[in-house]
C-alpha cells in the first residue's frame, strides 16, 4: 500500500472511530467495526497506529468558554448537537481505542 493510500486509510479510521462513537455507539462495536475496515483493507501493519496518530489532524473540538457553553446548551441541546466538552470526550474514547486496537495487532 501506497503512503499516500496508507495515510487516507489510517485518517478514515479515526474519522469512523469518531463519527461512531458520536452516532452513540458502543466501544465494543466501534471496535468491531474498525477491525473489520482494516481486515477489509489487507490488515496492514501499524494502521491503528497510524490512525491514532493522525487524531489531532482531524477537526476539533471549538474552544469556547464556560459562560459561552452554558449560554450555547439550550441551543445545542434542541437542535440535538453535541458540546465541545461531549466531542472532546469522544475523541478521548477514540484515543482509547485506537491505542488499545494499536497494542493488540500493530506489534
Amino acid at each position: 500500500m501506497e503512503t499516500d493510500e496508507f495515510r487516507v486509510l489510517a485518517e478514515a479510521v479515526a474519522g469512523n472511530a469518531i463519527s461512531g462513537l458520536s452516532a452513540g455507539e458502543g466501544i465494543d462495536e466501534v471496535r468491531e467495526f474498525l477491525i473489520g475496515i482494516w481486515q477489509s483493507a489487507g490488515a496492514p501493519r501499524g494502521l491503528f497506529s497510524a490512525a491514532r496518530d493522525s487524531l489531532p489532524r482531524l477537526p476539533q473540538p471549538v474552544s469556547e468558554s464556560l459562560e459561552k457553553s452554558e449560554r450555547m446548551s439550550p441551543i445545542r441541546e434542541m437542535l440535538g448537537m453535541e458540546s465541545p466538552a461531549d466531542q472532546l470526550v469522544v475523541s478521548l474514547r477514540a484515543l482509547e481505542i485506537l491505542q488499545d486496537l494499536a497494542n493488540e495487532f500493530d506489534q
